[in-house]
């Protein structure tokens, strides 16, 4: 998995002392998490939506869905808030709060959010996702392939413009080539270039210059049938 590679496999070894828990403050559990559910915003505190992606050595791993912050996010595996298979649901998106100086360092690797065994200094619960939006729809033609900034082909793009269609009212759509809906319409052989599609979407991932739309591959508002 690209920008991943430098996340070590175990943690470096170290004597961790007992949890000292506050006075009428029980242990987190599933049911009782870190920090209340209806507290106010701590202004201070540090809130991602990540998904789960795997066990890593002695740490469960989850990943930054802003895939323009690349962090990542270390839970040892004999944490209070384990076991609960409702967290580890791979794929699965979930909000994870803390604060900064709370989170510990794993080999030096700003990007890594690390949690060990008695760090309950953080709220990790399963992704709400918001009420739908009204979606926007509209009628696009399949132009085929197209590279990310990377020169790579990771998307299909569909735009506007036709010889009659008003330059002012172009649109191109960037879809991720991994998005449920592209590979759906990959593997029945309909994602065809100049087809024409109708897409609905509410939520767009990036907009550059008023007309260029990026939708990532978790992206869950967004559907493509064909007119």
């Amino acid at each position: 998995m690209t920008g991943r590679a430098s996340v070590k496999n175990s943690l470096p070894e170290k004597k961790e002392p007992a949890p000292n828990q506050p006075k009428g403050n029980p242990p987190p559990t599933p049911n009782n998490p870190p920090h209340k559910p209806n507290s106010p915003p701590n202004p201070n505190e540090l809130q991602f939506k990540v998904y789960y992606f795997a066990e890593l050595g002695k740490n469960h791993m989850w990943v930054d869905t802003d895939t323009d912050r690349d962090n990542v996010i270390l839970i040892d595996k004999e944490n209070l808030i384990f076991p609960n298979h409702e967290l580890t649901k791979k794929g699965h998106h979930y909000t994870l709060t803390f604060l900064p100086q709370d989170a510990e360092k794993f080999h030096n690797q700003d990007h890594v959010y690390y949690f060990s065994k008695h760090n309950n200094k953080f709220t990790l619960r399963p992704y709400q996702q918001e009420q739908p939006k009204p979606q926007n729809e509209v009628k696009l033609r399949c132009a085929g392939e197209a590279m990310d900034k990377n020169g790579e082909l990771n998307y299909y793009a569909f735009n506007s413009y036709t010889k009659t269609y008003p330059y002012k009212d172009l649109k191109i759509f960037f879809i991720s080539k991994k998005h449920p809906q592209i590979k759906r319409l990959l593997k029945e052989g309909k994602l065809q270039r100049d087809k024409i599609f109708t897409i609905r979407y509410g939520k767009v991932d990036k907009i550059e210059s008023n007309f260029a739309y990026t939708f990532n591959e978790f992206n869950q508002e967004l559907e493509i049938a064909e007119v």
